[in-house]
């Protein structure tokens, strides 16, 4: 693989996440083999665990949109598409669950807006052993470049 001088390619970008870390703002998205390795789901198992969440139920939803393909891929629906799909049955729930009616106010949307990122969240962090995954973060023995 050659040796890329990001610093000299992209001086601007480096500025800015160097500002950010200091902040407490900047965050790394590692592609899904490293999530993999720090205990994460992938997406598909994602999708799946959100649909099961007792305020979403939309495991049906998930079964009608999602023929699956190869390694368990959909074929007939995105999981953008689905997760979307998802989002929607749950803010429809949450409106009755709560007895709102539209058009909601901005503090009632962010509300709803929270509650989902909290499933998410949730699911995302459900498998994974903090400790294990700090423990590989600073070795850094579970990097491959």
């Amino acid at each position: 693989m050659a040796k890329v001088d990001i610093l000299a390619r992209d001086p601007k970008a480096v500025a800015h996440l160097r500002r950010q870390l200091p902040r407490g703002r900047l965050g790394l998205i590692f592609g899904s083999g490293a999530s993999r390795e720090l205990g994460f789901p992938n997406w598909a198992e994602l999708v799946d665990g959100i649909a099961k969440n007792k305020d979403v139920d939309g495991e049906s939803i998930v079964a009608r949109f999602v023929e699956k393909g190869p390694g368990g891929t959909p074929i007939t629906r995105s999981l953008a598409s689905i997760t979307q799909i998802l989002f929607n049955e749950f803010r429809q729930k949450a409106l009755t669950r709560k007895n709102l009616q539209p058009p909601l106010t901005f503090l009632e949307e962010q509300s709803l807006k929270t509650e989902w990122l909290q499933i998410v969240h949730g699911e995302l962090y459900k498998a994974v052993d903090h400790k294990a995954r700090s423990e590989k973060i600073f070795s850094q023995t579970w990097i491959r470049w």
